[in-house]
C-alpha cells in the first residue's frame, strides 16, 4: 500500500467526483476520477441514482435494469461500461469518458448561419449512420454466456443518443429504456421513447423487436437526405396518431438521393416490420454500398468535429485539467465543480427534438459523452431521455381512433421527458379502456386518473379537468410552447422531488379558471398532511426589462433563485406576454433549497405587462407569496394567506401596477417580515429601471403579536421607489419602515393604520440606535410621511384580519372612504375604488367562490 493510499484510509471512496456534468430525472451525472496505482488518475463518467430515489423500489429496479444491460456491452460503436456498483447505498454506473458531441448538437451547430459550416457533408452523415448500425447489430445479436439470444432492443435510437468523438469514433449511448427479452419490463401497453423517432408498433405499445430500432435509423436517414425534420412542426400527439395510421411522410422529391437510397429509406420506414431490412447489418451494407470509396475516414470525421467545436473543447479541457491538478494535490474531498449550467456542460437528461431546420435554445448531451456547448439544461423526469405514457395497446385501425384516450387530453403530446398515466391518485396501472364512462361530469369525478408531468413541454399542450396532474422534479414550458390549463383542473406537486412548474421566456402559460372552477396547484399529500414547502411552486419567466448589470455595467439576464439551470429571465420588451393567470390557487408551495434560498409561491421574473394576472391566491407557502424580479407585469385581486416570509415582494427594477391586494398573516404563518417589501436591487444600486411599483387598495393583516423578528406592514429599502395609496395596515409591529438613502415612498390618501396590540405609529429611529432603531434611512421620519398622507390611526373594525376563522371580517362594514385618493386614471386601475383596502364593504365579493380560507374539515 502506498503512503497516498494509507492517507486515504481503507474506506476511502473509489471514485472522486470532479464535476457535475448534469442532473437528469433519475440520475446525477459526474465527471470522475478513479485513483490507480501510484496515484494515477483515470477519467470516467459516473451515473448515480438520485438520493431521493435510491429508496424507491421502482426506480432502483429501473436503474438496475440499465446497469444489467450496460455490463453486457462491449463493442467499438457502443459506450463502454467499466463497473456497476454502490457507494454508501447509492447505485452507480461507471462509464468511459468520451470527448465529443452528440449528433443532434452537431447538426444544430453546422446548420447555423455562417461563419459556421453550411452543413454536414452527406457522405460524412451517412458514414456516422453506418457506424451506428454496426453498433446496433452487435446489440441486437448479443447472447448470454450459454449462447442464448438476449433479444436486446434499444428503443431510444435518435441523434441525441449517437455520440461522435473528436477522434472520429461513433458510439451508441444511453440504454436507460432498453429492454431484454423476458426481463420483466412492462412492454405491451406501454410506450417509452421519443415519438419522432419511434416505430408505429412502439408508439402503439405493441411488442417490439430489433426492427423497431431500424425504423428509428430510417428516420435519421430520411432527415440526412432531406436536411430537415421528418416530422417537422408537428407535436408528438399528431406524430403518434400518424404513426398509428401508417401515414409516413415520403422522402421529398428534392432530396439528394439516388433511387437505391430512396428504396432503402422506404424499406426502413415500412409500417410492416417484416418489410424492413432483415437486420442492422443488412441495412449497414446497403449504406456502405452507396458510400463506396467516397466514405470518409474516422480521422476526417474527428478533424471536422474538432474544428467546429474547438472553442468548446479548449474551454472544457481547461476546467477539467484544473480540477485534476487539485485532485492530485489534496487528499480530502474536493468541492464538486458544477459544469452543468450555462458556463459548463449541458445536462445529459432528455434531449429536445432539435434538427437542422429547427434550432432550439437548449442542447443536451448524454450521460457518457464529453462536454458540450454552454446551454441551459434542466431537470428531467423519472426516466432519463424518455417520454412514457402507460396506456392500453393501440392498434393501427384508423376507423377507431384508439390513440385519443392515450393522448391524455392532448397534454402528453408536448412532453418529451416523462409523462406517466395512472388510474388514480394513489395507484398505478393501465387504464381500463373497456369500461363504460361514468355518467358524471368530468370535472366532478372523484376517481380522476393521474398524469405525471416532468421534463419539458416543447409544443403547445392542454391540461384538462378530467385528470389530476402530478409535477415531478422541474417541468419546463419551453420557448415557443403554450401550456393551456382548463378551468377546474388540479395540479399537485410531488413531495419527494419538489415538483416545480417553470414557464421560460418565450413560452406561455394560459391558466384561466372561473369563479366556479378555479385552477388549483396544491400538494400531493393527503388532506391533514399538507404543509408549506411540500412542492416547489409556479415560476414564470419573461423578456421584460430588469436592472441587472454585468461587471462592465451592461444589461444582463438574471437567474431566479431555486432553479439552478433553465431559470434565466429578462430582456428589453416591456410588453412581453407570458400568458394569463385567472382564478388560480397555489397552495403549500415554496420549497426551501437552502438558507435564504427558497422558491416562492408564485414568482414573476422579467414578466411583461402583456401577461394578464387577475384573481390569484397563494396560501401556506414557505417563502413569499408573490415575488416580482423586475419586469412590468400588472395584477389585480391577489390574495396571500400564511406566507413564510413576505406577502408581496419586488426588486431588480419592477415597475408594474397592483390593485386589490389582501394579506392574511394567520396563526400558522412561518415568519412574515412584511406585507409589502421592496428593493431596487439586492445591492441597493441606482441601476435603472428603478423599482417603482404603483399599488392601490391593499389590506395587510399581520399577526400583531408573537413575531420573533421585525414585522412591518410596508418595508421599503435599497433604493426602491413606490407609490402606495388607499391601504389598510392592521396588526404589524410598525406600519411603515423606510431604509437607505435613495429609497422613496409616495403615500396617497386613505391610509388606515389600526392602533392594536399597542403598536407605535412607526419606529422612532435615532443616530446610534440599536438594531432596527438605528438611523438607517438618513433622517426619514416615517410618522411624518404617514401624517402628511392623511393616515388615520384608528381601528378599521376588521376582526377577521388576524383571525383565520374570521371569514369575511377582513372586509369593512361600510366603505373606508374618508380621505381616500382616486387611483390613477390610466386604463388599468379601477378608478371607482376611492376607498381604503382591498374591498369596498361586506358586499364586495371578488373573492367569493374561488378563494378559500380554512382548510377542508378533514385537514383542520
Amino acid at each position: 500500500m502506498t503512503s497516498d493510499e494509507r492517507s486515504r484510509g481503507s474506506h476511502a471512496p473509489k471514485f472522486r467526483r470532479l464535476a457535475a456534468v448534469g442532473h437528469g430525472g433519475m440520475a446525477d451525472i459526474y465527471l470522475a476520477a478513479a485513483r490507480g496505482v501510484g496515484g494515477a488518475l483515470k477519467l470516467l463518467v459516473l451515473k448515480d441514482l438520485r438520493p431521493a430515489l435510491a429508496r424507491d423500489p421502482e426506480y432502483r429496479a429501473m436503474f438496475q435494469r440499465e446497469a444489467k444491460i450496460a455490463t453486457l456491452l462491449s463493442h467499438p460503436n457502443v459506450v463502454q461500461t467499466y463497473e456497476v456498483g454502490s457507494e454508501d447505498g447509492r447505485p452507480f454506473i461507471a462509464m468511459e469518458y468520451l470527448e465529443g458531441q452528440p449528433l443532434h448538437r452537431i447538426l444544430r451547430r453546422v446548420y447555423q448561419p455562417p461563419p459556421l459550416p453550411p452543413g454536414l457533408p452527406l457522405a460524412m452523415h451517412l458514414r456516422i449512420l453506418a457506424e451506428l448500425l454496426a453498433g446496433l447489430h452487435y446489440v441486437h445479436e448479443l447472447r448470454d454466456y450459454d449462447g442464448r439470444p438476449l433479444g436486446l432492443v434499444h428503443r431510444d435510437v435518435s441523434p441525441h443518443n449517437v455520440l461522435v468523438t473528436y477522434d472520429g469514433q461513433i458510439k451508441l449511448v444511453d440504454f436507460g429504456i432498453a429492454r431484454l427479452e423476458g426481463d420483466g419490463d412492462t412492454e405491451v401497453g406501454t410506450f417509452k421513447g421519443k415519438a419522432a423517432y419511434s416505430s408505429p408498433e412502439q408508439v402503439c405499445g405493441e411488442h417490439v423487436d430489433r426492427r423497431s430500432d431500424l425504423f428509428s435509423v430510417g428516420v435519421m436517414l430520411w432527415e440526412a437526405l432531406a436536411r430537415q425534420r421528418m416530422w417537422g412542426g408537428l407535436d408528438e400527439l399528431t406524430i403518434a396518431r400518424r404513426l398509428e395510421e401508417g401515414d409516413i411522410p415520403p422522402l421529398p422529391a428534392e432530396a439528394a438521393a439516388s433511387p437505391a437510397l430512396r428504396a432503402l429509406v422506404a424499406s426502413a420506414l415500412a409500417v410492416d416490420p417484416a418489410a424492413r431490412p432483415a437486420s442492422a447489418e443488412v441495412f449497414r451494407e446497403a449504406l456502405e454500398l452507396h458510400l463506396g470509396k467516397s466514405a470518409p475516414s474516422p480521422r476526417a470525421i474527428g478533424i471536422t468535429l474538432a474544428d467546429i467545436f474547438a472553442a468548446d473543447r479548449a474551454s472544457l479541457r481547461g476546467l477539467v485539467e484544473a480540477q485534476i491538478r487539485r485532485a492530485r494535490q489534496v487528499q480530502d474531498d474536493l468541492p464538486v465543480l458544477d459544469l452543468s449550467g450555462p458556463s459548463g456542460l449541458a445536462d445529459p437528461g432528455p434531449g429536445d427534438l432539435a434538427h437542422p431546420d429547427e434550432p432550439t435554445r437548449r442542447d443536451a448531451p448524454r450521460a457518457a459523452e464529453a462536454p458540450a456547448e454552454p446551454s441551459p439544461p434542466r431537470d428531467s423526469g423519472p426516466h432519463d431521455a424518455t417520454w412514457s405514457a402507460v396506456h392500453p395497446p393501440l392498434r393501427r385501425t384508423p376507423a377507431v381512433p384508439r390513440w385519443l384516450p392515450w393522448a391524455l387530453g392532448a397534454a402528453a403530446a408536448a412532453v418529451s421527458a416523462s409523462m406517466v398515466f395512472t388510474t388514480g391518485p394513489e395507484e398505478h396501472g393501465d387504464v381500463d379502456m373497456s369500461a363504460e364512462p361514468a355518467a358524471v361530469e368530468p370535472c366532478a369525478r372523484a376517481d380522476k386518473p393521474v398524469v405525471e408531468l416532468s421534463g419539458e413541454i416543447e409544443h403547445s399542450a392542454r391540461l384538462t379537468c378530467d385528470k389530476v396532474y402530478r409535477l415531478r422534479f422541474s417541468t419546463f414550458v419551453r420557448p415557443g410552447a403554450t401550456l393551456t390549463i382548463d378551468p377546474g383542473t388540479t395540479i399537485v406537486g410531488d413531495r419527494d422531488t419538489r415538483g416545480t412548474l417553470v414557464v421560460q421566456p418565450g413560452a406561455k402559460l394560459v391558466a384561466e379558471g372561473t369563479r366556479e372552477r378555479p385552477i388549483v396547484f396544491t400538494s400531493e399529500a393527503r388532506p391533514g398532511s399538507r404543509r408549506a414547502g411540500d412542492w416547489g411552486g409556479l415560476i414564470i419567466l419573461g423578456k421584460a426589462p430588469t436592472n441587472l448589470r454585468d461587471a462592465e455595467g451592461r444589461p444582463t439576464t438574471g437567474r431566479v433563485e431555486g432553479i439552478a439551470d433553465g431559470g434565466e429571465y429578462g430582456g428589453d420588451d416591456p410588453e412581453d406576454s407570458s400568458g394569463s393567470l385567472r382564478f388560480v390557487r397555489v397552495e403549500y408551495s415554496g420549497t426551501e433549497l437552502g438558507p435564504n434560498n427558497e422558491i416562492n409561491g408564485v414568482t414573476f421574473a422579467g414578466v411583461g405587462r402583456g401577461t394578464q394576472v387577475d384573481h390569484v391566491q397563494v396560501r401556506h407557502t414557505a417563502d413569499d407569496c408573490f415575488e416580482f424580479f423586475g419586469g412590468t407585469v400588472d395584477a389585480k385581486h391577489l390574495i396571500c394567506q400564511d406566507p413564510g416570509d413576505d406577502g408581496f415582494d419586488w426588486d431588480l427594477g419592477y415597475t408594474g401596477r397592483l390593485q386589490f391586494l389582501l394579506l392574511r398573516d394567520g396563526a400558522e404563518a412561518l415568519d412574515t417580515t412584511a406585507g409589502l417589501e421592496g428593493d431596487n436591487d439586492p445591492g441597493g444600486s441606482r441601476n435603472t429601471p428603478r423599482s417603482a411599483p404603483t399599488i392601490f387598495n391593499a389590506t395587510l393583516c399581520g399577526r400583531g403579536h408573537g413575531a420573533e423578528h421585525e414585522h412591518y406592514g410596508v418595508l421599503l429599502r435599497r433604493g426602491t421607489a413606490a407609490t402606495i395609496g388607499n391601504a389598510v395596515v392592521v396588526g404589524f409591529e410598525a406600519p411603515l419602515d423606510v431604509r437607505d438613502r435613495d429609497t422613496a415612498a409616495d403615500l396617497r390618501g386613505g391610509l388606515w393604520l389600526a392602533r392594536n396590540f399597542a403598536a407605535p405609529l412607526a419606529h422612532a429611529e435615532a443616530p446610534g440606535g440599536a438594531l432596527a432603531l438605528a438611523d438607517d434611512d438618513f433622517g426619514v421620519d416615517e410618522a411624518a410621511l404617514l401624517t402628511a398622507a392623511g393616515a388615520r390611526v384608528e381601528d378599521p373594525d376588521l376582526p377577521g384580519c388576524a383571525d383565520p376563522g374570521g371569514l369575511n371580517r377582513y372586509k369593512p362594514r361600510a366603505p373606508l372612504a374618508a380621505g381616500a385618493a382616486a387611483p390613477p386614471a390610466d386604463g388599468f386601475f379601477a378608478a371607482e375604488a376611492r376607498y381604503a383596502g382591498a374591498f369596498r364593504d361586506e358586499a364586495d365579493d371578488w373573492d367569493a367562490g374561488w378563494a378559500v380560507w380554512a382548510d377542508a374539515p378533514e385537514e383542520v
